[in-house]
């Protein structure tokens, strides 16, 4: 047989670094005890040496990893916002403009709310004012507030207007400053400055109102002419004046001397016209006669009543002391109270007001939204190549919708800070002008920029949708 050739195999070209191999022991192979298996396990190793430089390449000399790939895009909320703020501040009256609506909104609310409180309060404090230093007294069987048990009698209704010894008890009380004595008709009776009239037309109507002389002073009425004095009261003379709505109604400007007014067929002269009631705002409106001629009408025993003016303190005093004052031998037959504060209805008022005032506002809101959501769009629109660089550069949908939406964020907080100025300085104009104190809520302004930065951040939102979902390749290629 013969001898079968044994191929020598060439050496591996040994790894760099990995070391000179170790020295074959002169037994062969076999002789070292791992057989076949030698080579596999240097395979090894020396693959997982190249793992390892790798991983040190790329962790570099401090073992920090060094990106292999692009990092992902990243946007900081500060970056945003101050390239929002210098494109809007290139184009400051087109800003402006476009928050024009919010800025009217805000404006709106803010000056509403700020007048309404600022005249509840002037009103308040005057109409407080007179309750605290006023109290009326009126007959017990007109208010139904007999004693229980008590029988009626024809003369129940008896002792009105009180006499003027009656009413000099009561001006002589302590803390008293003033008591008047009011009437009124049970309905409107005909009035004219002619005898004879057109009886196929409807004529003027208006109620009598009675009040004698210390009472139109006592109220604080406010006359233009003269007013009658006691003397017109003790004869029970036909003199008038009327309210300034019935003249007005008429047709007299002014009273001249001789002129007469005819209520109900009964001839009045004319002393002058009442511009403002005082206490008894009913004066302003009616005929106004002296008490003790109110006898030639049909009068309304539920509206009689004395009218007492007390000094600040001491409404409550002379409240308890007035019954027996008018009528020493029947108190009973008067019932004295204090009118009480209307809470409820200023509430009312109130409320009502600030609705409208809040109506008016979400109104003008939404046309600042629909404003400003064009304006947007349409600066989308001019800066489609601006958007599809900032894709091609790396910026993602989302930082796209970011900067547009605080676009129109800022547009609207823009124009919620000129209509809160706006508002401020009306409503302090108008105060000034009035000559009131000012009653502002220091709240309103910061809510109004705020309300208006979220009108803005919402109609800013359709825009950033569409803006957001252009692909850099589209962007690019249109003009």
């Amino acid at each position: 047989m013969g001898e079968t050739p044994v191929e020598h195999a060439e050496p591996a070209e040994a790894e760099p670094g990995a070391g000179v191999p170790a020295p074959t022991s002169p037994a062969g192979p076999a002789a070292t005890g791992h057989g076949a298996t030698g080579h596999s396990a240097s395979g090894r190793v020396t693959r997982a040496r190249r793992r390892r430089r790798a991983v040190t390449l790329r962790m570099g000399w401090r073992g920090r990893r060094e990106p292999t790939r692009a990092d992902p895009s990243r946007l900081r909320a500060l970056d945003v916002v101050h390239e929002s703020w210098l494109e809007l501040s290139r184009r400051p009256l087109r800003t402006v403009l476009t928050g024009l609506g919010v800025a009217l909104g805000t404006g709106a609310v803010i000056a509403t709310q700020g007048l309404v409180s600022t005249v509840r309060y002037q009103v308040s404090d005057e109409f407080d004012a007179q309750l605290a230093t006023q109290v009326e007294v009126r007959l017990r069987s007109a208010v139904g507030d007999e004693p229980v048990g008590a029988v009626a009698t024809p003369d129940a209704g008896a002792g009105f207007p009180p006499s003027a010894g009656d009413l000099d008890r009561v001006a002589a009380l302590s803390g008293v400053e003033g008591v008047a004595v009011l009437r009124d008709s049970q309905q409107e009776v005909p009035v004219g400055l002619a005898r004879v009239t057109d009886r196929t037309t409807a004529g003027e109507a208006a109620y009598v109102r009675g009040v004698d002389a210390a009472g139109l002073e006592a109220v604080g009425a406010r006359i233009t002419g003269q007013a009658w004095s006691s003397w017109h009261d003790a004869t029970g003379q036909r003199v008038a004046l009327l309210g300034r709505r019935t003249a007005d109604e008429l047709g007299l400007g002014e009273v001249r001397p001789g002129d007469q007014v005819f209520v109900d067929g009964l001839g009045f002269t004319l002393l002058g016209i009442v511009e403002d009631g005082g206490r008894a705002r009913g004066l302003a409106n009616g005929v106004v006669v002296p008490a003790t001629a109110t006898g030639h009408f049909l009068m309304s025993e539920e509206r009689d009543r004395v009218l007492v003016v007390t000094a600040p303190g001491a409404a409550k005093d002379v409240e308890a002391v007035l019954p027996v004052a008018l009528s020493p031998t029947d108190p009973e037959r008067y019932s004295a109270y204090s009118p009480t504060r209307s809470d409820t209805l200023r509430r009312a008022v109130d409320g009502s007001f600030h609705s409208l005032a809040l109506a008016l506002g979400a109104v003008v809101m939404g046309l600042g939204l629909v404003s400003i959501g064009n304006a947007t769009l349409t600066s989308v629109l001019q800066r489609i190549n601006e958007i599809g660089i900032r894709r091609a550069l790396g910026a993602r949908p989302r930082h796209i919708a970011a900067h547009i939406v605080v676009d129109a964020a800022l547009t609207g907080a823009a124009g919620g800070l000129i209509g809160a100025v706006g508002g401020l300085a009306a409503t302090l104009a108008v105060t000034a002008q009035q000559g009131w104190q000012p009653v502002l809520d220091p709240r309103l302004p910061p809510l109004g920029i705020v309300a208006g930065a979220l009108v803005g951040a919402v109609a800013g939102l359709y825009p950033a949708r569409v803006g957001s979902r252009l692909q850099p390749t589209e962007a690019l290629r249109r003009e």
